[in-house]
């Protein structure tokens, strides 16, 4: 809601990368990370997650920050949801998925392979929003 106003403001240092973790939560996610320059390594990963490019998760990353650079990364592996598409049972993979994007303490390949499928079936948009939202709020 005030990503645009944080975002036209003249701030620097702390106060610059909060309204910019606020803008990558904000729908205009890609738009902040496409114009604005990163300023740390946390950034760099997020930026690149907002763009839907791989990514290489910082230095000591946590679990979770490793399995989202792999939900991302160039060359995707098979996941576990491949029956259910091959099978046309789309609806079903994307529940599940969204089971495990929704569970707090996650696998860190099931939510790598959720993200995939997501990425895969056209719904770019929700996997990089969620990969945000978990990586930014540390959900």
């Amino acid at each position: 809601m005030f990503a645009d106003r944080l975002l036209g403001l003249p701030l620097i240092g702390e106060s610059s990368l909060l309204a910019r973790r606020v803008g990558l939560l904000s729908p205009g996610y890609e738009i902040v990370a496409q114009q604005a320059t990163p300023q740390t390594p946390d950034e760099v990963f997020a930026f690149a997650i907002a763009q839907g490019l791989p990514a290489t998760a910082p230095r000591g990353a946590d679990r979770q920050a490793l399995a989202i650079a792999a939900g991302f990364a160039e060359d995707p592996l098979p996941h576990s949801y491949t029956w259910f598409l091959q099978n046309d049972r789309l609806g079903e993979a994307l529940l599940r998925a969204s089971i495990v994007l929704g569970t707090p303490a996650q696998d860190g390949d099931d939510l790598a392979e959720a993200l995939r499928l997501f990425r895969e079936v056209g719904l770019e948009d929700v996997a990089r929003r969620v990969a945000l939202q978990l990586l930014l709020t540390g959900r």
